[in-house]
């Protein structure tokens, strides 16, 4: 692998990195879980440790991820949802085949993007395409990395076209016909580390020990602190909730 190269986790071992590790996507999830709804759209799902806590919030789970490697650990892992479809698919190429199905097929009270949409290069489009699968009173719910100034080299051999500030993905949004509801930092804690080991020291190690700490010590304690200070703190991610914009409702 060259030096710029992108990075992207191969198996279930590697998405620790992405916070798709069991205990991480549960604290993420639970941050979302108000929002969720019955029917739920998830974006990127990697190796499904996400998906398999969506499962038990929502009636109805479409996970899609285009990735074979990791579809392959997606699949395995939904043979033991009921609740959940999985596609090997992107979100153009599902709109395509269900855009002449039934609404109860292609319109979801949710749309889930959790550490995907950095991975994004046309990210209106992908916006965009979201919103023609949302019902109308429907959410986007996207958790992204923050602050540009922290863009590394582990985010660029990572995949990630950038980091997010509050006014870009709000802007982002509303090129797209949504309206944010909620924009609010996450992971207070997990920001110096960043910052000293992989900005400052230039570090590229995203698996072993420095993964379990974050997801096992670092994330429960930034969850503790959102809730305490209701996501005043700031932090390296960003929670984003977003709906359809009533002043463009009927774009196309």
């Amino acid at each position: 692998m060259t030096d710029s190269a992108p990075m992207v986790p191969a198996s279930a071992e590697e998405s620790v990195y992405y916070h798709n590790d069991e205990s991480g996507s549960r604290i993420l999830v639970q941050l979302l879980q108000q929002e969720l709804g019955e029917t739920i759209l998830e974006v990127g799902a990697g190796a499904g440790f996400i998906t398999k806590e969506l499962s038990g919030v929502g009636r109805r789970v479409v996970a899609i991820e285009p990735n074979r490697a990791l579809f392959s650990e997606l699949a395995k892992i939904s043979q033991q949802l009921a609740n959940v479809n999985v596609l090997n698919v992107t979100l153009a190429e599902f709109v395509r085949q269900h855009n002449g199905g039934p609404a109860s097929t292609r319109r979801f009270d949710s749309i889930v993007y959790i550490n995907v949409l950095e991975h994004i290069e046309r990210d209106v489009e992908e916006l965009e395409l979201a919103r023609a699968v949302l019902s109308p009173h429907g959410r986007v719910l996207i958790v992204v990395p923050a602050h540009q100034w922290l863009y590394s080299k582990v985010d660029r051999l990572s995949g990630h076209y950038r980091r997010y500030s509050k006014a870009v993905i709000a802007e982002q949004l509303m090129k797209a016909g949504l309206r944010p509801i909620r924009l609010q930092y996450f992971d207070a804690v997990g920001l110096l580390p960043y910052l000293v080991i992989y900005k400052w020291l230039r570090s590229t190690a995203v698996t072993g020990p420095n993964a379990v700490v974050y997801s096992r010590i670092i994330l429960p304690v930034s969850r503790l602190l959102y809730r305490l200070s209701r996501g005043r703190l700031i932090g390296k991610n960003l929670i984003v909730v977003a709906e359809i914009d009533g002043k463009q409702h009927n774009r196309p």
